[in-house]
């Protein structure tokens, strides 16, 4: 009764549940009982639930509201293959029309200088990081699919073993075609061991103002400073639009890269958080400290869910005082937002 807005991002679900196929956020909003809640589902792309936040947070800052519920969710199970892939290719004319976002990934890749070993010890670091955390987050809701089987765990990361015999699996693995068409080129450089997969999954946030802090007699677990995006017309350039996403949002606050303890990117492609340390001077542990989706997997749209509820949580337990969430996608834009701990 209390929550007066309720904000969904999804790309997949709501065009796949047959139970939920209109007004999807409605449908879930009455499901978990916000009988009065103003809802919308959000549509864009991987960077859907970031979004979704942000419409929360200005439903608040601007519209008087008191409670708003917001992020994201996506079940990626039984969904068709190619329905997905579709998502993933380049619709805009052009020299690069027709490609996947791996292959755009791999070519701006290339341009900027990356090596294959430095995406293989990426992901090989997202692995190690991810499975040291297994257990340690705090925020994992449990999911009951049936009488007899619950999910508590992120089951993802527990496929994997860091080994030797793993490290030298990654960068044995065939990379990624160029495009669906037959006998297409192979990228260089990104492969799936050095790419997130797909996850079912997403994470929801609470926000409110201090009034309603008081109202509920509970103490914040974060602070959104604002969210900010970045958008251009060449396609490739998706992977980089975190960088310029973030980079606004610190001019506007009066922050620099430096302040930034902790950025949370999707990285959809390891190229993206490789390219963000190699041209900021970001420390490795600055970047995705426990592990990102190449390890934990991306829910597409419920992903910026996902990572807000991550990233609030590795901030309180770590002291990160500013932090950042990030996400690139198709076509050719990004989000990013920013948050500060209350008590760091």
């Amino acid at each position: 009764e209390l929550i007066n807005f309720f904000f969904l991002g999804t790309v997949i679900s709501h065009k796949t549940e047959k139970t939920a196929a209109h007004a999807f956020a409605k449908v879930i909003a009455l499901r978990g009982g916000m009988k009065r809640a103003n809802s919308l589902t959000e549509d864009d792309a991987c960077n859907s639930a970031l979004k979704a936040i942000s419409l929360a947070y200005d439903a608040i800052a601007l519209k008087g509201a008191r409670f708003a519920v917001a992020g994201g969710v996506e079940k990626m199970d039984g969904v068709p293959d190619l329905f997905v892939r579709l998502g993933l290719t380049n619709p805009v004319p052009g020299p690069d029309f027709g490609k996947l976002m791996a292959g755009l990934a791999d070519k701006v890749a290339k341009e900027r200088g990356l090596t294959r070993k430095e995406l293989d010890d990426y992901a090989y670091g997202s692995y190690e990081r991810a499975i040291a955390w297994q257990g340690k987050h705090r925020f994992i809701a449990p999911v009951r699919l049936s009488d007899s089987l619950t999910v508590e765990r992120d089951e993802e990361v527990d496929k994997y073993r860091v080994n030797e015999m793993f490290r030298k699996a990654i960068s044995n693995t065939p990379t990624y075609p160029e495009s669906e068409e037959e006998g297409a080129p192979r990228c260089s450089l990104v492969s799936p061991l050095n790419s997130a997969k797909y996850a079912s999954g997403g994470g929801l946030v609470l926000l409110t103002d201090e009034e309603g802090l008081e109202e509920l007699k509970v103490d914040p677990l974060a602070r959104v400073l604002g969210y900010f995006e970045a958008s251009g017309s060449e396609p490739k350039h998706f992977i980089l639009k975190p960088e310029e996403a973030i980079g606004e949002g610190l001019a506007a606050l009066g922050l620099s890269w430096k302040d930034l303890d902790h950025i949370e990117d999707n990285a959809a492609f390891a190229v993206g958080p490789c390219l963000l340390m190699k041209e900021r001077g970001i420390e490795r542990n600055r970047m995705n400290r426990h592990g990102d989706a190449i390890a934990h997997g991306h829910a597409i749209g419920g992903t910026g869910g996902s990572l807000a509820v991550k990233a609030v949580d590795i901030s309180l337990q770590d002291g990160d005082k500013y932090y950042a969430v990030a996400v690139c996608h198709a076509v050719d834009e990004g989000g990013a937002m920013f948050f500060e701990n209350p008590y760091a």
